[in-house]
């Protein structure tokens, strides 16, 4: 009996070990993203930015709020794929960083500027979640423009206090408070 239930524990234990080893080869949420959100490059991110921001300043709010969003989404979506060169590096321990001759010398020159990039391109992110919820707000729907500058609350960055700043005056008008500035 004792035989047949250790022999059942190591099946079990087989299978598990098995979907786990699956799961790590699991790359269909990489392919979900792609075909959601196709292959952001740095041009095409930057073609976004430049149409929504001739939207903004001609006054196509509509227009513009469809374009930030999608500029938002590519370039989250951007900033996470330089990221996940990074993850290595991030997750490796001081012997294995060390094994691959990982000075800081690499770092200066590799993974600075790259981690540098993507937070460039999730400050882009930020703003254009602002500017998109700008958008509905001078359209006069605020349910969309609220949600949009709540989340962009969440996230904005101590750099961006210029947008901070704007959107705390546009919340607050929304909602009949005053802001000192």
């Amino acid at each position: 009996m004792m035989k047949k239930c250790l022999v059942v524990f190591l099946m079990l234990m087989t299978i598990c070990m098995c979907g786990f080893a699956e799961d790590e080869m699991d790359t269909s949420e990489q392919q979900k993203k792609v075909q959601e959100l196709g292959i952001p490059t740095v041009t095409s991110v930057g073609e976004l930015k430049n149409l929504a921001d001739n939207l903004w300043n001609g006054g196509d709010y509509e227009g513009a709020a469809q374009v930030y969003s999608k500029y938002s989404e590519q370039a989250n979506w951007l900033a996470n794929i330089i990221s996940a060169n990074l993850e290595p590096y991030y997750s490796a321990d001081y012997d294995t960083k060390k094994y691959w001759g990982i000075s800081g010398e690499l770092d200066k020159k590799l993974l600075a500027p790259l981690e540098k990039t993507a937070n460039e391109y999730k400050s882009e992110r930020n703003r254009a979640m602002v500017y998109e919820g700008l958008c509905y707000y001078n359209m006069g729907d605020y349910g969309k423009a609220l949600p949009l500058l709540l989340k962009a609350l969440d996230i904005l960055e101590g750099s961006q206090s210029d947008l901070w700043k704007t959107t705390i005056k546009t919340v607050c008008t929304m909602v009949g408070v005053t802001v000192p500035f």
